[in-house]
Formats: C-alpha cells, sequence, structure tokens
C-alpha cells in the first residue's frame, strides 16, 4: 500500500497501485493533498486519473509527466492549479475542470495537444476564458462550459474546429453568442444562457441532429437556415421564443421543417417522427375511446417510489418488442391526474440520483458520453429496474464489469411519453 495524500481529517491515505494500474479514480475521499509523484512512480502506465469532488488545496500536476500513457484527467481544487505541465502529456484526450473559485484559468498548456477531444470546465470565478489555446487542438471534438461568473469568452478561435461535434454553454453569463460553420457538430445545448439573439445561418449546411435553449432571453428565432438539414431531429426552446422562417411568423414548424422534423409549438418541443409520431396517434384513441382501468392499474393510484418501479417493470414486461414508451403511454393514461404528476416528480428525481461519478464510468467504458448521452443513458438505466440501477448508483464501477455492449441509450423512452401524456391531458408538470 502506497500512501498517496491526506484527508481533511489529517488521516493518511493509501492505495494499492502497480505497474498494472490503468486508472484511478479517487472521487469523494475528502482528500485535501495528494502526492502526484507517489502515483506516477507506482502506477507508470497509468491512462485515466480522476480527482472529483475533493477538498484539494493545492495540487503540483509535473508528475504527470512521468505518465506518457495518460489520455484522460479530472481535476477538482479549492484553489487553481497550474496546468503547465499538461503540455508534455502528449496523448491526453480529455480534461474536466472543477474549478472551485478560481480567480483565472489559463488553458495555454493545451495547446498543440494533437490528441486532444474534450475540454469540461465547471465553476471558477473567472470572468474572461480564453480559448485560443484550443484552436490548435485539431482533434477538438467536445467543449461544455459551465461558468457562472463568465460574461466574456469568444469561439471565434474555434472557428476552423472541423471536428467539433458537440458544444454546452450552461449557466454561463455571456451577452452575446456567435456560431461558426462546423461541419460536423451535432448537438448545441445554450442552457441558462441570457444572449437575447441568435444567428442560426453559420449551421446551415452542418449536421446539426439536436438543438436545446433553455431559460433564454430570445425574443425570436429565425429557423430559416435549419429548413434543409436532413440530420435536425430536435429542437428544445423553453421559454417559445416567437420562430420565423422567412420573416415569416411560424405558426406549425412541422409543416416546414425538414420531414425528418415534427414540431409540437405548444409542447414547446420538436419530436422526430417514428416514435412520437405513433405515441400522439395512440393519445389521440386513448381519449377518444379510454381502456377500462384494471386492477392492476389502480394499484398505481397511491403513487410513491416503490409503485414508481413498479409501473416501469410492468410495462416492460407487457410491452412488444422496442414500443415500451407505447405501453407506458397506456398505463401512464390510467392514473389519476394527481398520480400523473407524482410520478413525474419521481421520475425526474430517480433521474437526478446518477451523478458525475457515474457519468465519468460511462464515458470510459463507451470511450465517450456527452451530456445528451448521459440523459439517454440515465432513461435507459431506469428501464432496467430498481435494483440494477441502484447497483449502478451505489458502485458505478460494475459498468466495466457489463463493458460497452451492456450499456444502453435511449433517448426520450419515459421522458417523451410523459411530456406528450401531460399535454394532451392537461395536467401541468
Amino acid at each position: 500500500m502506497a500512501k498517496l495524500g491526506i484527508t481533511s481529517d489529517g488521516a493518511s491515505f493509501t492505495r494499492r497501485l502497480s505497474s498494472r494500474t490503468r486508472r484511478l479514480k479517487l472521487y469523494k475521499q475528502d482528500l485535501v493533498a495528494l502526492d502526484l509523484a507517489a502515483v506516477a512512480s507506482k502506477a507508470p502506465n497509468l491512462e485515466t486519473l480522476e480527482l472529483g469532488s475533493n477538498p484539494l488545496r493545492a495540487l503540483d500536476l509535473t508528475p504527470l509527466t512521468a505518465c506518457p500513457h495518460l489520455e484522460g484527467l479530472v481535476i477538482t481544487a479549492e484553489a487553481p492549479i497550474d496546468l503547465a505541465p499538461l503540455a508534455e502529456c502528449a496523448n491526453l484526450r480529455w480534461l474536466h475542470i472543477h474549478a472551485r473559485g478560481w480567480p483565472a484559468l489559463d488553458l495555454a498548456p493545451l495547446a498543440g495537444l494533437t490528441h486532444f477531444e474534450s475540454l469540461l470546465v465547471h465553476g471558477g470565478a473567472f470572468e474572461a476564458l480564453a480559448l485560443a489555446p484550443l484552436a490548435t487542438c485539431a482533434a477538438l471534438r467536445s467543449l461544455s462550459l459551465h461558468c457562472p461568473a463568465l460574461r466574456q469568452t469568444s469561439l471565434a478561435p474555434l472557428a476552423a474546429a472541423s471536428q467539433m461535434t458537440s458544444l454546452t454553454l450552461q449557466h454561463t453569463p455571456l451577452a452575446s453568442l456567435t456560431l461558426f460553420p462546423w461541419p460536423n457538430l451535432q448537438n448545441l445545448h445554450l442552457l441558462a444562457v441570457p444572449i437575447t439573439e441568435i444567428d442560426l445561418l453559420p449551421l446551415h449546411a452542418g449536421q446539426l441532429t439536436r438543438f436545446q435553449c433553455v431559460q433564454h432571453a430570445l425574443t425570436q428565432v429565425d429557423l430559416t437556415p435549419l429548413v434543409e438539414l436532413e440530420t435536425l431531429s430536435t429542437l428544445y426552446f423553453q421559454p417559445l421564443p416567437r420562430l420565423l422562417l422567412d420573416d415569416v411568423y411560424v405558426h406549425h414548424p412541422a409543416r416546414i421543417l425538414s420531414p425528418a422534423v415534427r414540431a409540437d409549438v405548444e409542447a414547446d418541443l420538436c419530436i422526430a417522427t417514428g416514435r412520437g409520431a405513433r405515441l400522439k396517434v395512440l393519445l389521440a384513441r386513448l381519449r377518444q375511446a379510454p381502456p377500462s382501468v384494471s386492477e392492476t392499474m389502480e394499484s398505481y393510484a397511491e403513487m410513491d417510489e416503490a409503485t414508481f418501479w413498479r409501473l416501469i417493470a410492468d410495462a416492460k414486461r407487457e410491452a412488444p418488442a422496442d414500443d415500451l414508451p407505447a405501453e407506458l403511454v397506456r398505463r401512464l393514461w390510467a392514473l389519476p391526474d394527481a398520480a400523473l404528476q407524482r410520478f413525474h416528480e419521481l421520475f425526474w428525481r430517480v433521474m437526478g440520483q446518477p451523478g458525475f461519478d457515474v457519468h465519468e464510468t460511462v464515458f470510459e467504458v463507451c470511450g465517450g458520453c456527452s451530456d445528451d448521452d448521459f440523459i439517454d443513458f440515465r432513461e435507459w438505466l431506469i428501464t432496467q429496474g430498481r435494483e440494477r440501477f441502484y447497483r449502478v448508483v451505489n458502485d458505478p464501477q460494475v459498468l466495466h464489469e457489463w463493458g460497452e455492449g451492456g450499456l444502453g441509450f435511449e433517448e426520450g423512452v419515459i421522458s417523451q411519453p410523459l411530456y406528450l401524456m401531460g399535454r394532451v391531458r392537461g395536467v401541468q408538470m
């Protein structure tokens, strides 16, 4: 056992390491100090090091230069950390920084890292962030900023980032935002970003699949640039701004967007054809001819967490292949309004239980996991039942045993029928 650090109560922290150690995950270990020299000497073949949710007061990254295979790093620290040693980590692919109160963040050491693909920055007290160093990271695919003090940054240095597939800005108070024609951008998420206007023209010829804009200050959005996008499957605005097409107010976006998109303006949501269309037809039929309520359906009326999991299990057991959403609709339809609202509350409470440690483990197992992917993974995990769900929540490492082939990603498998049900029933959720 090697002594690696000290916890907040002054106790020594030890861990068994060897040259065969590839991943070291030290989440929530209450570490205030960590000796990376000891880590590097004992585990020279380290590929990923995750130090999430620790109150580290200082951290010298220099010893990591002795780990030539290092690909991923998660840092959480109470004080700024010098990233300079990372310039020598030639194989670094992803970096997650949880900058608790950092007054500044310098990304210069990342410049020129040819394999670097993904950067996530969370927190910080800095009001400006220069992204220019990322311009020379030719493999950059994903950028996620959740920086509540950030008021000045420009995406212009990334204009030529041809491999960019995902951009997320969350609780980042930027007053303006300029997009660029990233040819491979698939996911764009603007969550609580107070922009008042956005020009979508740069995205007109790309591969955009999902555009989400929540808690914004937009009064109107011109959808004209998106009309020819065959890849677009999901638009989400909340609240709903005035939607325009060639300067004309659009009452029914489904009639003018690509056939791959169906829009429900009142629901603030555009949903894909296929499952979404089938569910709407089913809901229309249920309104016209409600089914008889069985004893089993009546037993769902007293909705608590145990009932929530039982309804999910019953629906999965009875559902035809790949048609769980439709079976959920049938069962949710029989619920009283109060029970439906309670099911909605429980669903989002359960969705919030798999935390950052689960997200990171999915990232490791699958070689990547965007914010969207993690939403889809959690919905899939709920459909696997209560026992498997809490097994993952309590011990994320079990996902390594399941392997990539044993994990699933189900977009809207529960949330979509639940949302549509609320809309049709007129239940506020």
